[in-house]
């Protein structure tokens, strides 16, 4: 979805909704307003077809991404955030990045991405991955530092089953780093079950040995 087309879109929306209706009464020509609603289910049809694709897209990104084929999600990721206007579809799409740039291990990526993620909704997430991106680096420092704000953002973030998932593996890594006993190892083990990422599933085996 070029820019260009959104750039058209937006305008024929002036058109319609300002400009013509505005150059009829200053003209005192006879309002066609059959025409108008006509130029206007016209314009909300385009409208919602370019939301069509976009999610279409943003779907696309999903199924790559979910079977393994990486670097074609991050091509896609790339043209998506390029073309398509800012929203939370677009956030998904950054977050999605920082997850491909964390399995990467390309941290100037990663970070960039990062920054990028700034809606509300996304902020534990955003949290939960750069705690783990110190952990995995053992920088232990920082990581209770991001595991402290990610306890914290719970206040503004709906406590949705990713978020406890997220949060009870977190707690049971640093329950098992301060006090490696049977029963925190247990705990962790457990809780490494709900994880999919490869990467932190290999830092969590590597930790327990």
């Amino acid at each position: 979805m070029k820019k260009a087309v959104w750039i058209i879109v937006i305008l024929s929306a002036i058109y319609v909704l300002v400009i013509l209706p505005i150059y009829l009464i200053l003209s005192r020509a006879v309002i066609q307003w059959g025409v108008i609603l006509i130029e206007f289910a016209i314009l909300i049809s385009i409208m919602f077809m370019m939301a069509y694709i976009s999610v279409k897209k943003y779907r696309a990104i999903i199924k790559y991404y979910n079977s393994g084929k990486i670097d074609e999600a991050l091509i896609l990721c790339k043209k998506y955030i390029r073309w398509n206007p800012e929203g939370i579809l677009k956030q998904n799409v950054y977050m999605i990045m920082v997850i491909i740039f964390f399995d990467k291990s390309d941290d100037d990526q990663f970070n960039a991405f990062l920054n990028n993620v700034k809606h509300e909704k996304l902020q534990s997430t955003k949290l939960y991955w750069q705690t783990m991106s110190f952990l995995i680096k053992d920088n232990l420092t920082e990581a209770k530092i991001y595991f402290q704000k990610f306890i914290d953002s719970n206040h503004n973030t709906p406590k949705i089953s990713q978020y406890v998932i997220f949060e009870n593996l977190l707690k049971s890594i640093f329950s098992f780093i301060n006090e490696k006993n049977e029963e925190t190892k247990r705990n962790l083990t457990e809780a490494k079950k709900n994880i999919k990422n490869k990467k932190v599933n290999n830092y969590i085996e590597q930790l327990i040995k």
